[in-house]
């Protein structure tokens, strides 16, 4: 479970603050297909559940996403990727028209990266992400109806290889993000330290 924050409950009829809390349940898979030792293709399918505590039950949604991604290895030390993924979400609450809060969704997710080996242990990968949200509620008097949501992110990643299996990762992300219906962005930045292992 993962806590969101505060929001604006309307369950009750009193349209108060509560504490809104999410569980995540994805199931996905890909299918990798080498075109030539130098480029390659992936397919991704994904289900997941969204459930939230009864306040924001409404939120409960079922999504699906379908999507591919190319990577392809310009030199022996350069690799460039594309990415692009559409997901469709539908919330309990295009159902409950009382509660004027469907967040069902059509989302498109585009990505490019470049992966640079500096030296034989060392790699910088950048990238930038572009994601459209538009909310597909047509309820009268709920803010998403006809709204979107864009969501600007640029992240750069050093990864050293400690040995065969171990990883050191360090990173910085900046994101920006603006729904139409409200009159200012959200900005964020997240540093990141971590260890990955190959089992």
């Amino acid at each position: 479970m993962r806590i969101i924050g505060f929001n604006e409950e309307r369950r009750s009829g009193r349209r108060g603050i509560a504490g809104e809390d999410l569980t995540s349940h994805i199931w996905s898979s890909r299918i990798f297909y080498d075109v030539t030792p130098d480029l390659s293709v992936q397919v991704l399918g994904r289900f997941g559940l969204r459930r939230y505590n009864e306040a924001f039950s409404e939120r409960n949604a079922s999504f699906w996403t379908v999507g591919a991604h190319v990577g392809w290895r310009v030199s022996h030390r350069i690799m460039l990727g594309l990415t692009y993924h559409y997901e469709r979400g539908l919330a309990t609450g295009r159902h409950e028209p009382q509660f004027q809060d469907d967040t069902s969704y059509v989302n498109h997710y585009l990505t490019a990266d470049v992966d640079r080996e500096l030296t034989e242990r060392l790699s910088l990968l950048t990238a930038l992400h572009y994601e459209l949200n538009s909310w597909t509620s047509g309820m009268a008097g709920d803010e998403r109806n006809g709204a979107h949501e864009d969501i600007y992110q640029g992240e750069v990643r050093l990864r050293y290889q400690l040995t065969e299996s171990l990883q050191e990762l360090a990173g910085f992300q900046h994101s920006t993000r603006k729904q139409s219906f409200e009159a200012s962005s959200i900005k964020e930045n997240n540093v990141g330290i971590g260890l990955a292992m190959l089992f």
